[in-house]
């Protein structure tokens, strides 16, 4: 695992799974029983026009971006946690018996490498 490939797989995997996520279940809430709220953004999406319909994707793709681009800042130590940003969170790939520090404050920052891979508008 490198951190290109990090941001690769949050781009697939979070990202556009989360955008297209939203869309379905605009368009056809799951369950026997879904939730009033849900329903009621279900009708409004459905009964707008197929530009309106457009646009919500694309605020559902740009709003997975925007989260995504954000858990990175937070894990590249840029976007502060904690009380007055004391502490970083370091994050480690294991596999057979290493690990790989994927945010080393040495390497590239993972939010600039998406923000290069996917842009933000």
């Amino acid at each position: 695992m490198t951190p290109e490939k990090l941001v690769e797989i949050f781009q697939r995997q979070a990202m556009e799974a989360a955008a297209e996520d939203a869309i379905k279940l605009l368009s056809r809430p799951p369950g026997r029983s879904p939730s009033p709220h849900l329903v009621a953004l279900s009708k409004w999406y459905l009964n707008g026009s197929a530009e309106d319909r457009e646009r919500i994707r694309e605020v559902s793709s740009l709003s997975a971006r925007l989260a995504v681009f954000g858990i990175l800042a937070i894990l590249d130590g840029v976007r502060p946690i904690g009380d007055a940003g004391q502490g970083r969170l370091e994050l480690q790939y294991l596999h057979n018996g290493g690990a790989v520090t994927l945010n080393d404050a040495a390497s590239p920052l993972l939010h600039d490498m998406f923000q290069e891979r996917v842009g933000m508008i």
